[in-house]
């Protein structure tokens, strides 16, 4: 939306299990109001994983803005590669299954943040891009 290249930090291989918030919520409604799942581990999510470079890629597209490139950094350390939630036991207790697919789901927060911000501009001056700091070891000083 400011005319500025996505940031991917890795390879963009790297994968998610996005679910929109109305989604969440409602599995999160049917999973409480469930006797079966009272202790129990259960996974509230869409069930398919779609990777970073993918959803950069969409958000492009979305926005028409697909002369953007994408602008590649060094891997996050500690991040994790691979988020991806298996629902079976949702759906199966519950008869929940998320109704906002990806690409429904990026075009609704698109519409909501338009709505919201209409000088996202103002918002990058708050936002920084690397929030964590990498140290190198320091050599003891010799006496």
């Amino acid at each position: 939306l400011n005319g500025l290249s996505p940031i991917i930090f890795g390879d963009g291989s790297a994968t998610r299990d996005f679910t929109f918030v109305t989604d969440t919520v409602e599995s999160l409604i049917r999973a409480g109001e469930c006797d079966a799942f009272i202790g129990q581990a259960v996974n509230l999510a869409y069930g398919q994983e779609v990777s970073i470079q993918e959803i950069a890629e969409r958000l492009l597209t979305l926005l028409g803005r697909e002369d953007l490139p994408i602008e590649w950094r060094p891997e996050r350390p500690g991040d994790v590669h691979r988020h991806y939630a298996d629902v079976r036991r949702l759906q199966e207790g519950t008869g929940y299954k998320p109704s906002i697919a990806i690409d429904e789901g990026l075009k609704r927060y698109v519409a909501w943040f338009r709505a919201h911000f209409s000088n996202p501009a103002t918002l990058l001056s708050e936002c920084q891009t690397e929030n964590w700091k990498l140290t190198t070891p320091q050599a003891a000083p010799t006496v």
